[in-house]
């Protein structure tokens, strides 16, 4: 067994419910090769508390995840009356309703056409303030489920447990999972995508791997 020690800044307690996951991924590496790639909850916590805590590094991820709200995976932009868009609007549902009560109906969480539409500035201002809000965990969560949802809002759906992991691959993957039906799948190509987004979205659907460090949770 591998002895893990973690250094907290600050002498600050952490209090970790899924220690023995951690603790699991340690015990499957070899003695004489680490992969960090089969560690993401290890990785998860040790960006939170190495890194998230600078807040020069917090105010990066928070401008990173705003840059890329205009284009989120979660804002339907298909011609209404195709069947794509009615299956994007019934998948999203639980994301889109908890949305409009988070940030109002100014909300665009649909267009027309291809491309979405710009949100809205009073949007955009009330999204910076809720995601400025978060832990450090919260945010390293948040920005992981981010990253591999392609979506601010399915991440930040994961991360108040609007949705669970399940639900958030299908969000995520609702409009290639709606081409693999008509035109096939590729081994080798899809199922890697979706191992790595159902990875990253089950480990930060877990709020924060169950972390006190005495602010939120």
């Amino acid at each position: 067994h591998r002895d893990l020690h973690l250094s907290l800044r600050r002498q600050r307690q952490m209090c970790i419910r899924d220690r023995c996951a951690i603790a699991t991924e340690w015990a499957t590496q070899e003695d004489d090769l680490i992969r960090p790639f089969t560690m993401p909850l290890m990785q998860l916590s040790s960006t939170a508390l190495d890194h998230m805590s600078d807040y020069a590094t917090f105010d990066f991820h928070v401008k990173k995840l705003l840059e890329f709200f205009d284009a989120d995976q979660a804002v339907v932009a298909h011609p209404n009356g195709s069947e794509l868009r009615e299956i994007q609007l019934k998948t999203l549902k639980k994301v889109h309703d908890w949305a409009r009560r988070e940030f109002g109906d100014q909300l665009n969480l649909s267009s027309d056409s291809i491309f979405a539409q710009p949100q809205p500035e009073e949007v955009k201002l009330l999204m910076e303030k809720r995601l400025r809000s978060l832990s450090p965990w919260e945010m390293t969560c948040t920005f992981a489920a981010a990253a591999a949802a392609k979506s601010l809002l399915i991440g930040l759906a994961l991360n108040r447990n609007i949705i669970d992991a399940e639900e958030g691959l299908k969000c995520a993957r609702v409009e290639e999972d709606y081409q693999i039906e008509r035109h096939g799948f590729v081994e080798g190509g899809h199922d890697i995508d979706i191992s790595d987004c159902l990875l990253y979205t089950s480990d930060a659907a877990d709020e924060g791997l169950g972390v006190d460090l005495g602010g939120r949770r």
